[in-house]
């Protein structure tokens, strides 16, 4: 009796943890999980960060290219990546920038949706890319 109650018991937390683990994948539209991750990182990413950026590609109706994901701590220092960096824990991203006209475009579907997801966000542009990091109390934008 003792195993069916142990084998039931690791059935419905199995089912529980595909309800609420890594099964959003199945909803996204224009990425795969490998463009999260810079050198096969384990720690996996924040699904709200996927989905958000899934929809905003929706919007854009242009390409978006993932230039750096989830980094290990090791690789962040590497690059040059600040202590503590979100990119270690799975929130946050760089977004590849081709031109000022999709610069523009793309800042404006972040932060419009940003605002219908009630979902804060941290953009920084830089000179190529956009860093995006979620999970913040409110939204904050820095823009040279």
């Amino acid at each position: 009796m003792y195993k069916h109650i142990f084998f039931l018991t690791i059935l419905i937390l199995f089912s529980i943890s595909n309800l609420f683990g890594q099964n959003f994948w199945n909803d996204i539209r224009y990425f795969t999980p490998e463009e999260f991750y810079t050198n096969k990182e384990i720690h996996p990413v924040d699904s709200n960060l996927v989905i958000f950026i899934d929809e905003v590609r929706h919007q854009l109706q242009e390409p978006i290219t993932i230039s750096s994901g989830v980094r290990s701590k090791k690789y962040n220092h590497e690059v040059g990546g600040k202590e503590g960096s979100s990119h270690t824990i799975g929130k946050a991203i760089d977004i590849k920038v081709v031109d000022a006209n999709y610069r523009a475009k793309l800042l404006f579907y972040l932060l419009s949706e940003s605002y219908c997801r009630n979902l804060p966000i941290k953009i920084i542009q830089y000179s190529s890319h956009f860093h995006i990091a979620v999970d913040l109390k409110h939204t904050e934008v820095y823009i040279d």
